[in-house]
């Protein structure tokens, strides 16, 4: 049974230099795709098709990208899409998200939502048995849980799943980018507006909850032989006065109300 597949690659950016590069969990995508037997892949990028990233993805074994001519910072959602529905493969790999531009990692829902399809994010190892599909879902703290759904569907590839093959540089030459003007679609470009970001409020300093047993009991035991002082005998304001004073130190109160309180000639360090 010959399967119809589609694997969506972004441009990435390599962590410390910063130069372009396919995308990890894309090309993590690519590599499960490669790996389904008798599967048909056809390679979609929205973007420029002067990329230097496309030739990593080309030497991974994939003769043709094909790409969906998008400007800068314009949502490629639309031009996907239309090809998609026009092509209608039966699984559609994507990474969960991008390295490069905004990332939200809501691209697989949209596209899922938009060709009515069930989508499985975050896989780690997929199996195609019949008319059906079986994945496998990284969780946090390396659990994992089985999923299944039927086809055709979208699967967003997480980090969990295997690595990529080294990409040859020799495919990388021979391979072909090809560009399709039938699915540009001319969109506005988006607006943004620039707001001051919020300041986060600290925590309270405490046991990770994602600690393992080990580390649990070793800052258990250390917090229980800190420095303690215990307050008796106060009035309301020196116990206010302490109060304010310890949570001043650990960066839990607001800027706002320390500025409010210092006008009010309380003594905060």
């Amino acid at each position: 049974m010959s399967l119809s597949v589609a694997v969506l690659i972004s441009e990435g950016r390599h962590p410390v230099s910063g130069n372009p590069r396919p995308a990890d969990e894309d090309a993590r995508a690519l590599e499960m795709a490669l790996c389904l037997p008798a599967a048909q892949i056809t390679v979609l990028h929205a973007g420029d098709a002067a990329s230097p990233a496309l030739r990593g993805y080309l030497g991974m074994g994939v003769a043709i990208v094909s790409v969906l001519p998008t400007a800068p910072f314009h949502d490629p959602l639309e031009p996907l899409a239309k090809a998609l529905s026009d092509a209608w493969p039966d699984l559609i790999f994507t990474g969960t998200r991008a390295e490069n531009g905004e990332g939200s990692g809501f691209l697989p829902y949209a596209i899922a939502a938009r060709l009515g399809r069930p989508v499985l994010s975050n896989i780690c190892k997929l199996t195609v048995r019949g008319d059906r599909v079986d994945a496998v879902q990284a969780l946090p703290r390396g659990q994992r849980r089985g999923l299944r759904a039927p086809l055709p569907a979208v699967i967003a590839v997480g980090k969990a799943a295997p690595s990529p093959r080294q990409s040859a540089y020799a495919k990388a030459r021979r391979g072909q980018i090809t560009i399709d003007e039938s699915c540009a679609i001319a969109s506005p470009p988006p607006t943004w507006t620039a707001a001051p970001a919020r300041a986060q409020i600290k925590r309270l300093k405490g046991i990770d909850p994602n600690a393992s047993a080990e580390e649990r009991l070793a800052a258990a035991t250390a917090m229980a032989g800190g420095k303690s002082e215990m307050l008796s005998g106060l009035s309301h304001d020196e116990a206010a006065d302490k109060l304010l004073q310890y949570w001043a130190e650990r960066g839990v109160l607001p800027r706002a109300v320390q500025d409010i309180l210092v006008q009010s000639e309380r003594s905060i360090p």
